[in-house]
């Protein structure tokens, strides 16, 4: 099999993705993921891939600093951002994880604390309109 021609390429089984499947990815029964879903669980039994998704994340972006902690905890983006996107906040206070709440109805910002394995602190922050989210350390907002 030629994993070059079209015909043999093997697609993501998370249904509506149209990503190839990433090597070494294998699940049960050899259903296989690309690296995003396999990072963000997902199954073949969804409706659609992103299924659970509380908001869009609109345009990604990482400061040096966020990319840096990620390279060095050996951490995938794709970890964080689907814990956000599914409302896992994270490290964030009682106050906050409220306010996220009502901001999710209201079209306001949302904010997540994490925790690389190195112990660095990492911020993700989606805008009130969802064009955009941002990971940054604290002492780059």
């Amino acid at each position: 099999m030629d994993a070059d021609d079209p015909e043999h390429r093997r697609i993501c089984a998370c249904p509506g993705c149209e990503e190839e499947a990433a090597a070494g990815h294998g699940g049960e029964q050899g259903h296989r993921f690309c690296h995003a879903c396999e990072v963000a669980h997902c199954t073949p039994q969804q409706v659609r891939c992103g299924e659970g998704d509380l908001f869009p994340l609109g345009m990604v972006l990482a400061t040096p600093g966020a990319l840096i902690a990620l390279v060095r905890g050996r951490h995938d983006i794709v970890e964080f951002l689907a814990r956000h996107q599914h409302g896992d906040w994270g490290g964030v206070g009682q106050e906050e994880a409220a306010a996220n709440a009502a901001a999710l109805q209201e079209g306001r910002a949302l904010i997540s604390e994490y925790r690389t394995s190195e112990g660095a602190r990492l911020w993700i922050v989606t805008e009130g309109d969802r064009s955009s989210t941002c990971l940054l350390l604290p002492e780059e907002y």
